[in-house]
């Protein structure tokens, strides 16, 4: 599993790859490590600056007002590499938005200390696909897939014989009637059958390309 760590430009700051996590200069501490310094300047953000935020005071910096930082985390893989896990931390600031955090803390002689803290707000989101190859979930899909066909076919087949102006027409082409059997049976009704039951076949020796049959005439 490698990963980037990669600026709001799009520019690789950090890799995260076997390499990284068995360097002496990586921290003890599993897992990907990325400073607040490292994070602030990848989403180019100066606390010194003036705050970008709607409800501040006028010149108030950044660091006093507070920000909020979006680091989405893409995760990609593909099927030929399926056991190779790629992602990449894209992290951003939220513009015009200041962080800030109010909260009441009674104290021992029982009045309430009032905190109003402004800081840096990180929050991760997780993007991107992961995925591998399931034989049950391709056989699960085909059959409902069939399945949606058959009901297809039955929607159009009854619209066609039972709704559509020309139904009647269609019906027709649809199903074909066929003689009683039993007067066929009795001889009432002639015999749909074309070749006559007196014909038969015989193979014909005489040609040295083999034997094919040929139709002749009872005597």
């Amino acid at each position: 599993m490698s990963g980037e760590f990669l600026n709001s430009d799009g520019k690789q700051i950090m890799a995260f790859d076997a390499a990284y996590r068995q360097s002496n200069n990586a921290s003890r501490i599993p897992g990907d490590v990325i400073t607040v310094q490292q994070l602030l300047d990848a989403a180019a953000v100066n606390l010194d600056a003036p705050s970008e935020a709607i409800a501040v005071n006028s010149g108030e910096i950044t660091r006093s007002a507070g920000i909020v930082i979006t680091v989405v985390i893409d995760y990609k893989n593909r099927q030929s590499e399926h056991a190779e896990l790629k992602y990449k931390y894209i992290p951003s600031k939220v513009r015009n938005q200041e962080f800030k955090i109010l909260q009441n803390v009674p104290q021992s002689d029982g009045t309430i200390l009032n905190l109003n803290r402004h800081g840096v707000k990180v929050t991760f989101v997780q993007t991107g696909s992961i995925g591998t190859f399931d034989f049950l979930t391709l056989l699960k899909n085909l059959v409902a897939a069939f399945a949606l066909l058959s009901v297809a076919r039955l929607v159009v087949e009854k619209s066609m014989l039972w709704i559509l102006p020309m139904r009647h027409v269609y019906k027709e082409y649809k199903f074909e009637s066929t003689e009683d059997f039993s007067d066929l049976r009795e001889g009432k009704a002639p015999s749909p059958i074309k070749t006559s039951p007196d014909k038969y076949y015989k193979e014909d020796k005489g040609k040295k390309d083999g034997p094919r049959p040929v139709p002749v005439e009872n005597v």
